[in-house]
C-alpha cells in the first residue's frame, strides 16, 4: 500500500470499523485537528463525513447494489 493511500472499511450498516494506520498523519496534514483523529472516526457512520448531498445520495444508492450484486 502506498503511504499516500488512505483506507477505511465500513460494515453492512455503513459504520466505519477500521482506518489505515496513516490516518492521523493525514488528518494533521489537512489541519483537521483533534476532531478527526482515528479514535473519533472509527465507529461513526460514513455519511457524517460526506458533505455534498448529491454525492451522499449516490453512494447510499450504490452501496446496497454493490453489496447485493444488483445490476441495472
Amino acid at each position: 500500500m502506498s503511504k499516500d493511500a488512505f483506507i477505511y472499511i465500513i460494515d453492512s450498516t455503513d459504520t466505519i470499523v477500521s482506518i489505515s494506520d496513516n490516518w492521523d498523519t493525514f488528518a494533521d496534514a489537512n489541519a483537521w485537528g483533534s476532531s478527526m483523529r482515528s479514535e473519533d472516526v472509527v465507529g461513526r457512520k460514513l455519511w457524517a463525513f460526506i458533505q455534498d448531498r448529491e454525492t451522499r445520495h449516490l453512494c447510499q444508492e450504490l452501496f446496497p447494489r454493490v453489496r447485493g450484486g444488483v445490476s441495472s
